[in-house]
């Protein structure tokens, strides 16, 4: 409807409602009317009040497009913006210009998880693809007024069969373990033996890996300080038995110095902050227990004990219900591990359940629930998932030569043809909404729109192709209609139908392990080889948070993108105001 339309009619009901009153306060006196009264009354006062209602709200409009417009999404190098950093000196520094080209920050080994799509990551990939699994009535789960909710519950997850397959857990004293928590490990479990078994696959060829020879070992044993006899019998012929401590390497020395260089491990938990504490620690420490595959590798590979950094485990659990917290996490441990000359592994696992009696009862009080009188709720879903993940240093790694001396020992023959059939992530792009997605009315999507062209630019020739996406969005139109808008904004000749494959509109909301999920299932697509370009795990669940993370089909070699300035390769965030 046009402006001139809105602005008349308007007019015609102020102009109604002024003459109706003006005609009926007329009758009430007695008094005559002037010709002054009538000009004023039934010509001046209408149009007045029309002008001044038209004008507030073509204010209330400009204040609405204000709220509306998101942040600039695309950081400027500093350089651009005319910034220089100033020392204890005085003197002005201009912000570096160097261009270097942007890369991979990981490539995924292997990908696990378990959900109501599968139990495998290329099953899950498949149902969700052709859209076979959708969320159904719960037999066991009801809302407050006593009828069933729907959910999206691993269909084969009996809690009772799997206690009895753990004994550890029943036997173990102390308070009994709460449901949610062993739904938790239960999801968990598989994922984590999957990559624990691909983990085994990346083990250096049998043989010695150190390089000594036995005879130093034995000169060794007998003599610890590597001053006696023992010590110079293991010398070369005709060496002087006088130097025999000085002028010859120690060999534990060596050892050491290649043990700093073999192969190390990272393992990342991730758990839901609203367990109580003793909760959680003794899910931590059934964790550990079903991790004894990972000393095996270590003491393969030469390497220390793998890294469970509890650090990064009190802050990621700091924040209750962040599940996009974790990509912002990582930012900072990117830069140091991915380049790292050192082979570095990182484990990351995940999982949650929201199919529990007492979420479903929090999630309806909060008026979260998704019923048939609050379709605009969320479904509750669950899933374990699990990524493993090698920097730069390790692709190298594998493609050494089979005779080469190295500190973890060589790799197998086929290591590098098996590294060559594994996708690369890149940097994860985060960006924050100004206005939550959940209000009423229609969802403003260049939010998502914005990440998206980031993609485009910094990924640059990778990003060219056909694009998958990847969205951990559930059936709220709000969610569906942000991401096809951002598609078709950014690659118009995308059909979204065909482009997306939309996680949450068939698992539910996966809390935690949402995360990971559309991550790993994009990983899983690229190693089957269906999408024919780069897929992109879009995380829009947030009422708020917006996270993509790229990832590029398996390639020879490790893939660079097109030269952009250093200060454009800091992750992409944006804080903004809380949302009105």
């Amino acid at each position: 409807m046009s402006r001139a339309v809105k602005a008349g009619m308007l007019g015609l009901v102020i102009a109604a409602t002024v003459w109706a009153l003006t005609l009926w306060q007329w009758r009430r006196t007695p008094e005559a009317v002037s010709g002054q009264d009538i000009v004023l009354h039934l010509l001046v006062l209408p149009l007045v009040l029309t002008a001044v209602a038209w004008l507030a709200w073509r204010a209330v409009q400009r204040l609405r497009d204000l709220a509306d417009r998101p942040l600039d999404a695309t950081p400027k190098p500093l350089a651009a913006q005319g910034l220089t950093a100033t020392g204890d000196s005085g003197a002005h520094a201009q912000a570096s210009s160097v261009e270097v080209p942007e890369q991979p920050v990981a490539t995924v080994l292997a990908e696990a998880l378990c959900l109501s799509a599968g139990h495998g990551a290329t099953e899950a990939w498949h149902a969700l693809q052709e859209a076979r699994v959708r969320p159904g009535l719960d037999p066991e789960l009801s809302d407050a007024d006593g009828l069933p909710v729907f959910s999206a519950r691993v269909p084969d997850l009996d809690l009772n069969d799997w206690l009895l397959a753990h004994g550890e857990l029943s036997a173990a004293g102390g308070a009994p373990w709460p449901d949610p928590v062993l739904r938790t490990l239960a999801l968990l479990e598989g994922p984590l033996h999957s990559l624990l078994d691909a983990l085994g696959n990346w083990r250096p060829d049998p043989g010695r890996q150190d390089g000594l020879s036995d005879e130093a070992d034995a000169a060794d044993a007998a003599d610890p300080r590597g001053l006696g006899p023992a010590r110079a019998s293991s010398l070369p012929a005709g060496a002087p038995s006088h130097l025999s401590g000085v002028g010859r390497p120690d060999g534990r020395a060596e050892r050491q110095a290649r043990a700093e260089r073999a192969p190390a491990l990272q393992v990342h938990l991730r758990l839901p902050a609203s367990w109580a504490s003793e909760d959680r620690a003794r899910a931590v420490d059934w964790v550990h227990s079903q991790c004894g595959a990972l000393l095996d590798w270590a003491e393969a590979h030469g390497a220390p004990a793998p890294e469970w950094p509890t650090a990064w485990q009190s802050q990621a659990l700091t924040a209750e219900a962040d599940p996009e917290g974790v990509w912002t996490e990582l930012a900072s441990l990117w830069p140091a591990w991915s380049a790292s000359p050192r082979p570095q592994l990182l484990l990351l696992l995940a999982a949650d359940t929201a199919v529990d009696e007492t979420c479903v009862a929090q999630w309806q009080a909060r008026g979260e629930l998704f019923t048939s009188h609050h379709q605009r709720g969320r479904v509750p879903g669950e899933a374990g998932v699990g990524l493993l993940l090698a920097n730069r240093a390790w692709e190298a790694w594998c493609h050494t030569p089979s005779g080469a001396s190295l500190a973890g020992g060589p790799p197998t023959p086929t290591a590098s043809d098996d590294i060559a059939a594994c996708p690369r992530m890149w940097q994860a792009q985060v960006l924050r909404r100004e206005r939550s997605a959940d209000v009423i009315g229609r969802v403003d999507a260049s939010c998502a729109q914005a990440l998206l062209h980031g993609v485009a630019q910094r990924l640059a020739p990778h990003a060219d192709g056909d694009w998958t996406l990847v969205s951990d969005g559930d059936h709220r139109a709000s969610r569906t209609a942000e991401v096809f808008e951002a598609l078709l904004a950014v690659r118009p000749q995308a059909d979204p139908m065909l482009s997306v494959v939309r996680v949450g509109d068939g698992c539910g909301d996966m809390g935690l392990a949402r995360s990971l999920v559309s991550v790993a299932l994009a990983s899983a697509g690229l190693r089957q080889g269906e999408p024919a370009g780069m897929a992109l795990a879009l995380l829009v669940q947030d009422a708020l948070q917006r996270v993509a993370v790229p990832l590029t089909p398996p390639s020879a070699s490790w893939p660079t993108a097109a030269p952009m300035s250093t200060a454009m390769t800091a992750p992409m965030a944006t804080q903004a105001a809380t949302p009105t």
